[in-house]
Order: C-alpha cells, then sequence, then structure tokens
C-alpha cells in the first residue's frame, strides 16, 4: 500500500499544449514554415544515418510540420 501522499498525480516538465498546440501561439509565415521544414528534413536525414537517439524528437516535430506555430 502506498502511503496517502501519493495520490497518483505527477507533475510533468512538458506543456499542456504539448500535443494540441497553444492557441496563444501564432501560427508561422511562409518563410518561417519553409525554414522548419527545411531543418526537420535535415533531422530526419541525420536520424537515418547516425543519430537513432534523436528519434523521439524528429517524430514529434514531424507531427508538427503541417501547421507549425512559434512554440515549436
Amino acid at each position: 500500500n502506498l502511503p496517502k501522499e501519493y495520490n497518483g498525480t505527477a507533475i510533468l516538465p512538458a506543456s499542456k499544449y504539448l500535443f494540441k498546440g497553444n492557441p496563444k501561439c501564432k501560427n508561422l509565415d511562409n518563410k518561417e514554415k519553409n525554414l522548419f521544414h527545411h531543418v526537420v528534413a535535415a533531422l530526419l536525414f541525420l536520424c537515418k544515418r547516425g543519430r537513432p537517439n534523436i528519434k523521439t524528437l524528429v517524430s514529434y516535430l514531424t507531427a508538427r510540420v503541417k501547421e507549425p506555430d512559434t512554440d515549436n
């Protein structure tokens, strides 16, 4: 049995908008979107060629490529 101070909640370092997107952040303009896409593509290449330890980060960023905002 766990002591009463362990109530089953945890404080996470991640933002509550990690998977939903923050409604207060503005979307990127076309120039910034192109740069974001370029950086994510370069990270994908790097991940496949020699840095498999960044797969989690790269997979998160690839999920945000369609509508990146200033948080990304």
